[in-house]
């Protein structure tokens, strides 16, 4: 899948802490009901299917074809997107880093189609990103767009994106859990833990009465 370039410009002469999200699994709350909302709605949509082993790709996940993955995905993936819900912290701590004056992308995998579904429910859970791009090529693009750190929880992407010199936090989800520690990759539970990770990053102080203090050198 090709990078949508005109998703956003990059200004590369701006000096600005810029920092990038992933969307599925970093912004939306996949386990919110106890269940991982993927693995509820295959399992309805395909009868006896059951999960085999906590995996990335659906394939391996349930025993699926691509066939019927792509069958799948064209039939409920918009359902999916549109009421997934949003995890707890990540709107507000956000919101507080562009008031602090950072850039924020997201960069999701989610293919192109899904723009407008992936943009309606941004604005409808008060998500407002500098630019929003849609690649499978996340390593490129960060070192591209000049992004310091970034959250995805896909572990062959934080190695991307690492090589591409950028700091990668590893959102943790069953089917990363038994990655390997690496030099560069920093694993995070929720969104707590990115926000000290954040602020400890950028030598800011605490958040406190719902502002970010210590940022007077943006």
């Amino acid at each position: 899948m090709k990078q949508e370039k005109s998703r956003g410009i990059v200004n590369k002469k701006a000096r600005r802490r810029i920092v990038g999200f992933d969307i599925d699994g970093v912004l939306t709350d996949e386990m919110a009901d106890g269940k991982n909302i993927w693995q509820r709605e295959i399992e309805a949509y395909f009868p006896g299917i059951q999960l085999l082993e906590p995996d990335f790709a659906f394939t391996a996940a349930f025993g699926l074809s691509l066939e019927e993955v792509d069958k799948f995905m064209e039939e409920k993936a918009p359902e999916v997107f549109r009421k997934v819900k949003p995890q707890r912290g990540s709107r507000e701590f956000i919101r507080y880093l562009q008031d602090a004056g950072f850039t924020v992308y997201f960069i999701t995998a989610r293919w192109p189609r899904y723009e407008e579904i992936t943009r309606e429910w941004l604005a409808h859970h008060g998500f407002r990103p500098s630019a929003l791009w849609f690649t499978e090529d996340k390593g490129p693009l960060c070192k591209e767009l000049g992004i310091e750190i970034f959250v995805d929880d896909y572990w062959e992407n934080c190695l991307d994106i690492r090589a591409h010199g950028v700091r990668a936090l590893l959102m943790s989800a069953p089917h990363n859990l038994g990655c390997p520690e690496e030099k560069g990759i920093y694993r995070v539970e929720n969104w707590d833990e990115i926000r000290a990770h954040v602020l400890e990053y950028y030598g800011l102080s605490t958040w406190e009465s719902g502002k970010i203090s210590g940022t007077s050198a943006l």
